[in-house]
């Protein structure tokens, strides 16, 4: 009898070794293409076709808009037509794009346990949710640039199928470990259009230019960028661009900020040695050699 118990934790052992072990976030990231990894995400196994699905987005929350759209262009670049895009809970399955604190997603984030400080700042809660005979994936921020990371990572999330897009099934709750990410130095102000007589031809030849990256920053979770820009005067057309770039990155939560000279990759964030007065709204980045303040 003194045998059994030595018997019996062997062979628990050899079961423990041969079960199945729980996938890894790096492991499921990996197998999606999903950048940057969430901090928990467990697959369902399930593939949700996606035709006939419709987007429910927080009327009044840019963030939450620009997470739609972003969700759609996925789904257009897997070759199939874009979701309908309404501001109240529509009939059928659908996703459900907004903060926590928004009457679209409160009864939701209440019970996926979702607030403005859980997961916190810039954090969210992707989910599935059975309702009533349909199916709804609550994208849920606890702050609007939660929300549009949310979307960032549901995009990467839908995969081609055989009869069109597929949304992966999976629960993911995620926050940075930073909340300031910095890219060191983005050219987005080339002297070509200056040329350009007409305004809006100008601005939108800009545009190619600057759109295409702000937006690749924005996918992979960048909130702070310089700029580096050189103009003479109000009348400057690369100081109109400039505005124009701010405006465009601030409907996907970047900031830009204009530097002199050159810039290199961001290194780490350290609080600012300036009075105490002002530190609590202010920090710095450092980027190389370079330090550039934010408020």
């Amino acid at each position: 009898m003194r045998r059994v118990a030595p018997i019996v934790a062997a062979l628990a052992l050899v079961g423990s070794s041969l079960a199945p072990r729980a996938q890894r976030p790096v492991r499921i990231a990996d197998e999606l293409d999903i950048l940057p990894t969430p901090r928990e995400i467990v697959l369902t196994g399930d593939r949700l076709p996606l035709a006939g699905w419709s987007i429910s987005a927080a009327e009044g929350v840019t963030l939450a808009q620009t997470g739609a759209d972003e969700v759609n262009e996925r789904i257009a670049a897997l070759g199939a037509d874009a979701l309908q895009v309404r501001s109240e809970l529509g009939a059928g399955n659908t996703i459900i794009v907004a903060p926590c604190t928004h009457a679209l997603a409160r009864d939701l984030a209440s019970e996926l346990h979702v607030s403005p400080d859980d997961p916190g700042e810039q954090g969210y809660v992707i989910a599935p949710v059975p309702r009533d005979g349909r199916m709804i994936i609550a994208a849920i921020g606890s702050d609007g640039l939660g929300t549009l990371y949310a979307c960032m990572t549901l995009r990467q999330m839908i995969q081609p199928g055989e009869a069109g897009p597929e949304l992966a099934g999976a629960r993911v709750r995620d926050w940075p470990m930073f909340k300031r990410r910095c890219f060191g130095c983005i050219e987005i102000l080339d002297d070509s259009p200056e040329g350009i007589e007409d305004d809006e031809e100008r601005l939108a030849a800009y545009a190619e230019e600057y759109e295409p990256h702000i937006r690749f920053l924005a996918r992979n979770k960048i909130n702070f960028v310089n700029s580096r820009g050189y103009w003479g005067g109000l009348e400057d057309p690369q100081l109109e661009a400039y505005g124009a770039a701010s405006e465009f990155a601030a409907r996907y939560g970047i900031r830009v900020h204009r530097v002199h000279g050159t810039a290199s990759p961001c290194g780490t964030l350290s609080r600012s040695p300036l009075a105490p007065s002002r530190r609590r709204d202010t920090g710095r980045w450092r980027c190389g050699s370079r330090s550039v303040s934010w408020r």
